[in-house]
């Protein structure tokens, strides 16, 4: 079930619930935003599916759901990143030392 998490008044009438977000509707096929509330926040995810792994999906934190990281921007993140994985980036690695050990293991 898609949400309208696009709009504000949508998102603040959601139920908490930590572990799965709430899915607005597909941005492209297999592609998705969504927003997961919690308690005292809500933060915003993006979701692609997963075509070279074992994982129905890979997922990508996007950041603290806020005024200026509203549904707009979250939507260009989550677009920003499907384009890298388009292109082959990653974004696996989350040190200088992951990315020099991914950069030989390609070699």
């Amino acid at each position: 079930m898609a949400y309208e998490i696009n709009k504000a008044r949508v998102r603040a009438s959601l139920p908490v619930r930590v572990h799965e977000p709430y899915w607005g509707p597909p941005i492209s096929k297999g592609r998705g935003l969504g927003y997961r509330k919690t308690e005292a926040n809500g933060y915003w995810i993006a979701r692609a599916a997963a075509e070279d792994s074992g994982a129905k999906y890979r997922y990508k934190p996007l950041g603290l759901a806020a005024p200026e990281f509203d549904y707009d921007a979250a939507r260009v993140a989550a677009e920003r990143w499907f384009r890298d994985m388009d292109r082959g980036i990653g974004g696996d690695a989350e040190t200088v030392g992951e990315v020099c050990k991914l950069y030989v293991d390609d070699r």
